[in-house]
């Protein structure tokens, strides 16, 4: 039997249930091998006591040939399955209730369960001062050697992401569709970039499932489980992220907030719950890290975080005012027409290889662009296209380093 055939019971197995649903890893502790399960008949099925005469229902209707359709689809598209039977597996999620007995990926997920994964979540409709917050922890959590985990939607999610890559670190992203499916589709470039920095898109869902809001509660238990804790930074009160501190605090994880940053903004008011039962306000990536800096010290490199950087200067005695690198720059000097058309031929020049590979859209953001930064509302404005669609492609731009933000949601190609 090759490696597919091995994989072809469990497959099976997670397409018999509900994801989510913990009744096929009461199986797991009962027989063997989903083969083993598979051969009983149904009277013998509903015998076992914990499955509804619905459940046989749908396990009997539930045929092989599905889940080899799936194994093949997996195959062409270059998709990896990894069971729970594997030692690949994460052991992280087997301690969850209902854990995902088949997981799908591209990129690389060994190690997971030695690493300090932090899952950051948060709102869609993320504002300018959340999603900088959000990319400025991201990034120096991810330097100090911590993954970032997080669903890839835009918004919170987007932002942590592409914190993490600006911080030279690992992030995973786990999606609430099939590996295939382009959503949402502002992220195909992100994507990209976290599978090009050994980083990881993970889903329970085969390919070819399209993005439906039905999975998303489901799959927020798989970021939580695969995270020593979830921060908080953007989070209207019946947000569905809530869902990922929930389930995280159901399996003993830390939780941590970004306090609102106006108290009359009803969409940053479901950190507040949180941190009214004790939860650990953050300011820096310290406050996150030091947590597991005891058990993870041969992960976690205490020089890159910051708030240990400004203690060993006081001690040093040396003047205190530290220089902290922000993603947003100040305007930069005031170039006459020719100068600007000058460095922005010179800057294209030097993109031509990266940018060959630009969808339409991407390619119409990128002609807007030149050295001297220009509004986002001036940016969309030129290109015909809607702010949230042209921020997404500068955010991706930002993560191949060819624009630069400065302050006031401007953008400008990257002149250095």
């Amino acid at each position: 039997m090759d490696e597919m055939d091995e994989k072809l019971y469990w497959v099976w197995l997670s397409l018999a249930f509900s994801y989510g649903s913990d009744k096929p890893n009461e199986i797991l502790s009962r027989f063997d091998t989903p083969q083993d399960f598979y051969n009983l008949n149904a009277e013998d099925m509903f015998e076992l006591g914990f499955l509804t005469q619905k459940d046989v229902k749908n396990v009997k209707g539930t045929n092989l040939l599905r889940a080899q359709k799936v194994i093949q689809d997996c195959s062409k598209l270059d998709i990896s399955i990894v069971t729970y039977g594997e030692e690949l597996y994460p052991k992280r999620l087997k301690l969850i209730y209902g854990p995902p007995i088949v997981l799908y990926y591209k990129g690389d997920i060994a190690g997971i369960d030695d690493e300090v994964g932090i899952a950051v979540v948060g709102t869609r409709k993320a504002n300018e001062y959340t999603s900088e917050i959000t990319k400025w922890l991201s990034e120096h959590l991810a330097r100090a050697g911590a993954v970032i985990i997080s669903g890839c939607a835009v918004g919170i999610d987007a932002a942590s992401h592409f914190g993490a890559l600006k911080g030279k670190g690992r992030t995973i992203a786990i999606l609430g569709c099939g590996i295939d499916v382009d959503y949402p589709y502002e992220n195909h470039l992100l994507k990209e970039e976290i599978l090009k920095r050994k980083g990881a898109l993970v889903s329970e869902l085969p390919p070819k499932t399209e993005c439906t809001p039905r999975y998303f509660p489901v799959r927020n238990r798989i970021m939580a489980g695969l995270s020593l804790g979830v921060l908080l930074t953007h989070t209207p009160v019946r947000s569905g992220s809530l869902i990922t501190a929930e389930h995280a605090l159901e399996q003993g994880k830390e939780i941590y907030c970004i306090p609102p940053y106006n108290i009359m903004d009803v969409n940053c008011m479901g950190v507040m719950k949180y941190i009214r039962d004790g939860s650990t306000v953050v300011s820096c990536a310290e406050d996150i890290l030091m947590d597991f800096y005891v058990s993870h010290s041969h992960k976690l490199d205490k020089s890159n975080m910051i708030g240990e950087y400004i203690n060993q200067k006081k001690l040093e005695g040396r003047p205190q005012k530290i220089k902290v690198k922000k993603s947003t720059q100040l305007q930069p000097s005031p170039l006459s027409e020719d100068e600007v058309a000058r460095k922005t031929e010179e800057q294209k020049e030097k993109f031509v290889t990266l940018i060959s590979g630009f969808d339409k859209t991407q390619s119409t953001v990128y002609e807007a662009l030149d050295v001297s930064p220009k509004f986002i509302d001036e940016l969309s404005s030129n290109c015909e296209l809607p702010v949230g669609v042209v921020l997404s492609v500068l955010t991706e731009f930002e993560i191949l380093d060819i624009v630069e933000s400065y302050s006031g949601r401007r953008y400008a190609l990257n002149n250095k």
